[in-house]
């Protein structure tokens, strides 16, 4: 059964989330950016992902593009990173990326072309539709436990 919204969606929100904890935290540092430079290239660039990437590999492509200026002198850092956070999987000798590593890599292609403020909206929408769910329950579970309560003392009146 095909859902009408992937559940790939709802985890990029939530990696959205994470992506904006990151850069308010991490806004100076040069690992975090050459982790997002890493995952924007192995989103673009990286053909075949059953193929493991190395330190050597990614000074060649990644470093060689002026597109990535700010891009760490050591390239073990960011690519630890990314195994820690789980966005890649392996060493930084073989490494390997994840399904988050790789959603993670288009929540930051969206937030560059400025569609980031989509995430944000259905975030909002989504807890707003949760809140309106549950004070509709908890107002049918008081409709249910009183009515019998309220039919017995209006009928005892008369």
């Amino acid at each position: 059964m095909d859902l009408p919204i992937k559940l790939n969606f709802y985890r990029k929100i939530e990696l959205y989330y994470v992506l904006k904890d990151f850069n308010k935290r991490r806004c100076d540092s040069k690992a975090w950016s050459g982790e997002k430079d890493i995952l924007k290239w192995a989103s673009s660039e990286h053909h075949h992902l059953g193929s493991p990437i190395n330190t050597v590999h990614v000074r060649e492509n990644i470093l060689k593009d002026q597109k990535y200026d700010n891009f760490p002198d050591d390239a073990n850092k960011p690519m630890e990173n990314l195994i820690t956070r789980g966005f890649a999987t392996g060493t930084p000798d073989e490494l390997f990326f994840s399904k988050d590593g790789l959603l993670m890599a288009d929540v930051i292609f969206d937030i560059d072309d400025g569609k980031g403020w989509r995430y944000g909206f259905w975030y909002y929408l989504i807890w707003v539709l949760v809140i309106c769910g549950a004070v509709i329950a908890i107002g049918s579970a008081i409709n249910i436990i009183l009515s019998p309560l309220l039919g017995w003392l209006i009928g005892s009146d008369s």
